[in-house]
């Protein structure tokens, strides 16, 4: 199996440097060091912003001109993106607890979604003093019950939308006017903001303006469904070349409408004086590769582990893109 270095090391017991990012960039500047270099502005708020299952080679910043996403490219193109950045766990669940604790899979002990956090773990937010903090997520991995959520004041968690098999959602759109309406209401307090958007995660739905602009003119039964993928992964003959293809037009398509539905939110949130942003995903998706159809869970290969990153809107992390290799934990 073709695993990523480090991604199934040997656990360490430190914080990861990602966590680290958004906890000491709210310190003010100013702590006496020997020859210290210019201090660093200080941050009055913080967002992270998780988009499930999505694959680093899937926007237009990440190499990919025939996925339209000009909201997503110009924040990665405003800030320090990461081409070379890897989950070191390709589930929802495992993934978040990952990225808020610093802690490996083995050492936080939720290997994959349904696994409760175990309350002794750290998280982010209890890291942060005096900050306000706020977390609107939209997949049922992510469920007030397994952990997370005691670690935020506000955890608000809703999934209206739920499917044949065991996917349940809330949409991208009600989820940002969630966290907008809590983010706006504090304003002049510092604030770390956690939002976690569903979309593009299966099954694929796109909205029918995305759908029409990426149509392959297939008219099969691949119709990105739950019914149909659960048919697929145990039957491959079901997903022919076009049937592939279609697919892929589906799943591009839902990165396309989260775009146009996401940016406005960035955009706003974003022109706040002292705010750090890190835009990143759980995992990504195969979409074929290894025999692996429309999938991701079991198995660590690029297409699964490899995501976006990108750390913007302080002077530290300026304009640029760097080919080191990080992790999620980090």
């Amino acid at each position: 199996m073709n695993r990523k270095p480090g991604c199934l090391r040997r656990p360490r017991a430190r914080p990861g440097r990602l966590a680290l990012a958004i906890a000491t960039t709210f310190a003010l500047a100013g702590c006496e060091r020997a020859a210290p270099p210019p201090a660093a502005p200080a941050v009055d708020s913080a967002l992270l912003l998780t988009i499930d299952t999505w694959r680093a080679d899937h926007f237009g910043a990440g190499g990919h001109p025939g996925v339209r996403t000009p909201w997503l490219d110009r924040f990665f193109r405003g800030g320090t993106q990461f081409s070379q950045a890897y989950s070191c766990v390709p589930t929802t669940l495992a993934s978040h607890a990952t990225m808020l604790s610093g802690r490996w899979p083995s050492e936080h002990g939720v290997p994959r979604n349904g696994w409760p956090l175990a309350a002794d773990v750290p998280l982010l937010p209890d890291s942060l003093a005096d900050v306000h903090s706020g977390a609107f997520v939209s997949s049922a991995a992510l469920d007030p019950r397994l952990g997370l959520a005691r670690a935020f004041e506000r955890y608000d968690f809703e999934v209206p939308h739920a499917v044949e098999g065991d996917q349940a959602w809330r949409s991208a759109g009600d989820t940002l006017a969630r966290a907008r309406e809590w983010w706006r209401s504090r304003a002049g307090s510092r604030r770390f903001l956690w939002v976690h958007l569903f979309e593009p995660h299966f099954p694929y739905a796109p909205d029918p303006i995305d759908r029409a602009v990426y149509d392959t003119g297939y008219s099969g039964p691949a119709d990105g469904s739950m019914r149909f993928l659960y048919a697929m992964w145990d039957d491959p003959s079901l997903l022919p070349p076009a049937a592939r293809d279609h697919l892929e037009s589906l799943y591009v398509a839902e990165i396309a409408g989260l775009d146009r539905v996401v940016g406005p939110f960035l955009a706003e949130i974003l022109a706040e004086p002292s705010l750090l942003a890190v835009i990143t995903s759980d995992h990504g998706e195969s979409l074929g590769e290894h025999d692996l159809r429309f999938k991701h869970g079991p198995y660590v290969y690029p297409a699964d582990v490899r995501v976006p990153l990108v750390l913007t809107g302080t002077s530290e992390f300026p304009a640029g893109v760097s080919d080191r290799l990080v992790r999620t934990i980090d």
